[in-house]
């Protein structure tokens, strides 16, 4: 495992040791080897981690005391904080602006850093520069998920209680009051609503409940409670979420926006959103609450920890990429020039075309164009050049650009005050302005002539820039995105590769301000991706070369595909020729939606079926589908069907499953024993629930 970090490195928060910024990833090597399973930065910045061991790992600015090592002195690389937490398990680290607190595996909380209005719940304001536990209210008390706001702290109790501390001026910990608190005070507004998590922006605060429903409070001056007003609420309100069950809400102490997730995995957003206020929920396009505050906050950010999945599992079009022209499980091959090419019949029958792009070149204060004989004019302001003419002269009329003579330019692309031009045969000129480094000389130096980028030799595709922007960016002929220039307030004088599939996407993420650089068009074909045809394809008998048999009814589908997705098809379909095959031990519904899985990476069945295809991924040993089993249990769990989920859950073995469902229970003990499941409940679970719910505390007066 390694840790890297890239931008602005203030107070030395990317942790690499010194203090100079990087548009490339550097290695964070005192991080090697070590996963990250919780992250949070402050505004100085300062940022906080906790590891998959349980350490603590702190950097940045600590004029404060905020990185809990007892000094004010700035961290260039991360340190183990290791005060009063040597001993602990940390398992969650969350920052405000000058304060940080961490969760421990038994439930504690510890808070260290600025402590100007007891977000550090001492008791006092006194700043704090060690970890030191939050007791007072929390004592004997077991915390499950922990938030700050920019000068308050918030926390959630396994018996669904929430307490705060802190600021409290805009109403943001929920008392009904606007008076700030130097130790933890429970929200007595939600006495007998269970809370599962919190999150805080600003200064308002989002909190979700076992239920699914969500509740505000706080700031609202940009409508990021979602009470469809921009009031301030000091006491928690119920947002309307056109009753769709929530499973995650989403905010960040620099933003005042906010967002949730459904159990159907639509994407709300409410709150500032580039500077105008929305102040009810918004469906999005979005599949992520990342995307929101990567999108529509001020500033951009990430919300949470972003990590990558370390196991073995790829997506569909990966599975596909990785198997083309892998003659293991081939059935067809071409011969071109002597050479063979190895492919899958089913798939070529699924049709692929490539769009088209039309190109536009916008401007801004001066003008240029492309005869078709392929000579370039511009015509215009002037003073840096921008016409590349040799001087810095304006032009009224249209002028030709002599250094071009005998080069075919096909495309121009203006900045602000910079100019690409494509040639015929891939290679990019540029001249203008270069204060960013737009023109990618590898310098900064302004250009009045048209300069030749250095591109690695790689022959361009396309040009791309906008004139609000110094911001440049190109396509290769194998679809590689390069970028130079403007990024973020960052200069990049030289090309640099993206992970962008698109130059509109370079202008979406790292121009000021974001723009498109041209037209966005839908095509009017027939065209559709990879996964949209595969999506299409499943369970239609038209070019299927297999079929199962379950419960009486036919499930279409490709052997080519389910030898690329499933190891367990690989080696049955490569034991038998069959053309049909009858499936007895599990239901068409639980086999329709695994097979559908294989064609699309998602699973749509309501929880109480996802125990069957929980069964099923255990019997495949698929892991990332069971994984996803047990998180469409968890959204769908009720007071009539938490005990059946719980009983699944103990048959399969899922351990984290397991433990949701049966806090579940104990929280709505009453209407759960006097459901029909609960009177129906296995003798030895209902002995071990019982002995389990009395050590919890669950039959206590």
């Amino acid at each position: 495992m390694q840790v890297f970090a890239l931008g602005t490195n203030c107070s030395g928060c990317l942790g690499l040791g010194d203090l100079q910024s990087t548009i490339e990833p550097r290695r964070i090597d005192v991080l090697s080897g070590k996963k990250i399973v919780s992250l949070s930065y402050g505004t100085g910045p300062h940022v906080v981690i906790a590891t998959a061991d349980g350490e603590v790992y702190a950097w940045g600015h600590n004029g404060y005391s905020q990185l809990g090592n007892g000094t004010t002195n700035h961290g260039l690389t991360p340190a183990l904080v290791s005060t009063n937490l040597l001993n602990k398990r940390v398992t969650e680290v969350a920052c405000g602006s000058h304060h940080t607190i961490a969760l421990t595996s038994d439930g504690e909380v510890y808070a260290w850093g600025y402590n100007n209005s007891g977000q550090v719940g001492s008791g006092s304001t006194a700043n704090q520069p060690t970890p030191r536990r939050v007791s007072s209210c929390l004592q004997s008390k077991v915390v499950i998920n922990i938030a700050c706001g920019q000068l308050c702290s918030m926390a959630v109790l396994d018996n669904g209680e929430i307490y705060g501390w802190g600021y409290n001026c805009n109403g943001q910990l929920g008392l009904g009051n606007n008076g700030n608190q130097q130790t933890p005070c429970r929200i007595a507004a939600l006495q007998g609503v269970n809370i599962v998590q919190v999150a805080c922006g600003y200064a308002h605060t989002l909190a979700l409940t076992d239920e699914g429903f969500v509740y505000a409070w706080g700031a609202n001056s940009y409508g990021q409670l979602g009470t469809g007003n921009k009031s301030n609420q000091a006491l928690p309100t119920l947002i309307n979420t056109d009753k769709e069950r929530m499973v995650e809400v989403a905010a960040c102490h620099t933003s005042h926006t906010s967002a949730a997730k459904t159990q159907s995995g639509q994407i709300l957003m409410w709150g500032q959103c580039r500077g105008q206020a929305v102040s009810s929920p918004h469906l999005t396009h979005f599949s992520s609450t990342d995307d929101v505050f990567a999108c529509f906050a001020t500033p951009a950010v990430t919300w949470h920890l972003l990590s990558v999945d370390g196991d073995d599992y790829m997506t569909v079009a990966q599975s596909l990429k990785k198997e083309f022209d892998s003659p293991e499980i081939s059935d067809l091959k071409f011969l071109v020039d002597g050479k063979c090419i190895y492919v899958h019949k089913a798939l070529l029958k699924i049709s692929f075309c490539i769009p088209a792009l039309c190109p536009l070149a916008p401007s801004g204060g001066r003008s240029q164009a492309v005869c078709t004989i392929n000579m370039i004019y511009g015509w215009g302001y002037n003073c840096n050049g921008q016409l590349g003419l040799g001087n810095n002269g304006n032009q009224q009329t249209p002028c030709r650009i002599a250094a071009l003579q005998g080069v075919n330019i096909v495309q121009v692309a203006c900045g602000y005050a910079h100019t690409l031009a494509l040639t015929d045969e891939g290679f990019v000129y540029a001249w203008g302005a270069n204060s960013y480094g737009q023109l990618g000389t590898g310098n900064k130096s302004n250009q009045a002539l048209p300069t030749l980028i250095n591109t690695d030799k790689e022959r361009m595709v396309e040009v791309a820039a906008c004139h609000t922007s110094h911001t440049s960016a190109a396509k290769t002929q194998s679809g590689q995105i390069l970028m130079w220039g403007q990024c973020r307030g960052q200069a990049v004088s030289s090309p640099h590769l993206t992970h962008f599939s698109s130059t509109d996407d370079v202008f979406a993420c790292f121009a000021t301000p974001a723009v498109t650089w041209h037209l966005l068009s839908v095509d009017g074909d027939d065209y559709m991706t990879v996964a949209q045809s595969l999506k299409k394809e499943f369970d239609s008998p038209e070019i299927s070369d297999l079929k199962f048999l379950v419960d009486g009814k036919c499930i279409y589908v490709h052997k080519a595909l389910l030898k690329i997705r499933c190891e367990h098809f690989r080696t049955l379909l490569n034991e038998t020729d069959e053309d049909a095959i009858e499936i007895n031990q599990f239901s068409y519904l639980v086999y329709r939606a695994f097979l559908e899985y294989l064609y699309t990476d998602t699973i749509n069945l309501p929880p109480e079926d996802a125990i069957g295809l929980l069964d099923l991924a255990t019997f495949y040993r698929e892991t990332r589908l069971k994984r996803l089993c047990q998180e469409t249990i968890k959204r769908g769990i009720s007071e009539e069907n938490a005990i059946t989920l719980l009983s699944a859950a103990v048959k399969y073995e899922a351990k984290d499953l397991e433990e949701f469902c049966f806090k579940f229970c104990v929280n709505h003990l009453t209407a759960v024993t006097q459901t029909q499941a609960f009177a129906d409940m296995d003798h030895d679970l209902l002995k071990n629930f019982i002995s389990k719910a009395s050590r919890y505390g669950a039959f206590k007066n």
